[in-house]
């Protein structure tokens, strides 16, 4: 939890930069202690979902704040698959409900429909709907992976660009932009990728309002993060929540297929050796600092996106 120490002490300036979770006395009186309320909005496939929430939770366990997380299902949308169902009405709430009582931050999942264009897309409509109240009544949003691409179309015009090959491993990337989601990361730090798509770094520079947070050493890979200055919103391109085994398993699934040996995964690039996990700690640093913000400046109401000062 963030210290809570005056701007006039000497030391304060040297913490800030130093990326120390502090925050100004003069704040902490305006703010109310309670769990943060957020939301996962779980758009992978019913085969995955306990995977995926599992991944998620536990980067958001990773703090000694109280967390209360929320699984968000969409109102018109459900499996295909009855376990899939059985699952969703289980434990996830509709949209609709969820929209009444607030959430403090909120994750949007990728989804495994990369090849489809959002018309083809059944739940895009209400997909829409999510991302405009988000955006007007949440603290901050993260958009991983697929989500990340139809948020930059939906609310900065920016396309996605299918790559020839699919970018695939674990690649060595740099924090490009200091803020309070990069603090403490190390300067050079690995991000796992599986995808089929890139957004140009360039598109995103031309916008104002935009950040490239870390990059890729490959510019063929691009970012990884990135986001807008008042970070309401993130953008994920990599999977920072990835398990040891998941680019191997994919791998291994489609080696007959054509799959190339993910790039910076196995040890001397050999598949009969285990994989190398190196991405977990710094994925832990910046969820853990998503998180301290979101307590910083979130209202005490979370139907309320921040705090408001006397």
């Amino acid at each position: 939890m963030p210290l809570i120490v005056s701007s006039q002490l000497p030391a304060y300036q040297h913490l800030e930069r130093d990326g120390v979770p502090i925050i100004r006395a003069s704040r902490a009186a305006h703010q109310d202690i309670r769990p943060l309320q957020i939301g996962l909005l779980n758009l992978m496939p019913s085969v995955v979902y306990q995977k995926t929430e599992e991944q998620f939770f536990r980067l958001l366990g990773n703090t000694p704040l109280q967390i209360i997380p929320t699984l968000v299902k969409l109102d018109n949308y459900t499996s295909s698959k009855v376990s899939g169902r059985e699952h969703l009405e289980a434990f996830y709430k509709p949209f609709s409900e969820v929209k009444k009582t607030g959430l403090d931050a909120l994750i949007i999942t990728g989804a495994n429909i990369e090849n489809l264009s959002l018309e083809a897309v059944t739940f895009w409509p209400e997909l829409q709907q999510v991302f405009r109240w988000a955006d007007q009544n949440v603290t901050s949003t993260i958009y991983s992976c697929w989500s990340a691409y139809t948020a930059l179309k939906f609310f900065h015009d920016i396309e996605r660009v299918k790559s020839e090959k699919k970018i695939f491993g674990c690649y060595p990337h740099k924090v490009v932009y200091q803020n309070a989601l990069t603090q403490n990361l190390d300067d050079d730090l690995f991000v796992p990728h599986s995808r089929f798509g890139n957004v140009p770094g360039e598109a995103i520079e031309k916008h104002s309002d935009l950040d490239i947070f870390i990059k890729a050493n490959d510019s063929q890979v691009g970012f990884h993060a990135a986001g807008t200055s008042d970070l309401r919103q993130i953008f994920l391109q990599g999977h920072p929540e990835y398990d040891r085994e998941d680019l191997k398993g994919e791998y291994f699934r489609d080696k007959e297929n054509g799959q190339k040996i993910p790039s910076y995964y196995f040890p001397g690039n050999d598949d009969t050796k285990p994989p190398l996990k190196n991405w977990s700690a710094n994925a832990q640093v910046f969820y853990s600092n998503w998180i301290n913000w979101v307590y910083q400046t979130t209202d005490f109401n979370p139907l309320e996106p921040r705090m408001k000062l006397a």
